[in-house]
């Protein structure tokens, strides 16, 4: 999987609900960890996803089903 910079995650997301009217759906791990798991639903664009374990950021989206890595804070 390909690490990405803040910008490559955020501008990957933008594509897909920016000006788009969707649905979020968020998920908390009952677990006792702090995995969070959030998807973004668009009529036209498909699907944002996106998988937070404890600040590293794993996401994909329909248009671009590779996973691809942000880590916060770097």
């Amino acid at each position: 999987m390909k690490n990405v910079t803040y910008e490559e995650y955020q501008a990957t997301k933008e594509e897909i609900i920016l000006g788009m009217i969707h649905t979020e759906t968020t998920t908390l791990c009952e677990c006792g960890c702090e995995l969070i798991i959030k998807m973004y639903v668009t009529k036209e664009n498909g699907i944002f996803y996106e998988i937070d374990d404890e600040g590293i950021i794993e996401f994909w989206t329909d248009k671009h089903q590779s996973s691809r890595y942000y880590r916060s804070g770097t």
